[in-house]
């Protein structure tokens, strides 16, 4: 009798097993065995614990605002240490006297809770209050030394409208201090040339 209710207990709980995995895989109609359920269900940490839509989250420091990001859809992975913004994120950077200096706008971002640093990717495009802009398709954010790097093709337009391209930038977040790889332009200066006429030369 005893053995009977073990194996009846074995039986429910084996079944239990079977249809909780099957109700994270999504495979409600048809439970397959927990070896196949096994192999078939993602990773359970690809599941964000928290998501929000259409917000903005403010950051102060000293009591002053610092930061902004405006996101459509963000998901937050607690076990990963990750914070994911898609379809369309935008960073907005202020000074001690809450003017904004930056903004960085880009199709996707993803937050590293461990580094600090921010990836952008997609349409990333960074511009300043003094009317600077970078276009890329990736670029970093290191928080803690306050740099973007970017290793992909750049374009970069200074406040003098003179246009640069290349394949690799670093700079501080408000443009200024920068690199670029391998460059090639054009600006928008007017070069003053002296010709000298052939007679007046001995």
């Amino acid at each position: 009798m005893h053995g009977l209710q073990y194996r009846q207990l074995d039986m429910f709980l084996n079944f239990f097993k079977t249809l909780t995995l099957c109700v994270l895989s999504g495979l409600m109609l048809s439970c397959q065995s927990d070896r196949e359920v096994a192999a078939s269900n993602p990773d359970i940490s690809d599941i964000p614990d928290q998501e929000g839509w259409n917000s903005t989250i403010v950051s102060t420091h000293k009591g002053k605002l610092s930061s902004k990001i405006k996101y459509v859809h963000m998901k937050i992975f607690s076990k990963k240490k990750l914070v994911k913004f898609v379809d369309g994120v935008e960073f907005e950077f202020f000074d001690e006297n809450e003017d904004q200096t930056s903004r960085i706008q880009a199709d996707e971002a993803v937050l590293n809770e461990n580094t600090k640093n921010i990836d952008l990717t997609g349409h990333v495009v960074v511009t300043t209050s003094d009317g600077i802009q970078l276009n890329t398709s990736s670029l970093r954010l290191t928080q803690n030394q306050s740099k973007i790097r970017s290793e992909d093709f750049v374009r970069f337009v200074t406040a003098d409208n003179d246009t640069i391209f290349g394949h690799g930038f670093t700079s501080e977040k408000s443009l200024k201090n920068w690199t670029i790889k391998n460059p090639t332009g054009v600006t928008q200066k007017k070069l003053q040339l002296d010709f000298k006429d052939d007679k007046d030369t001995n």
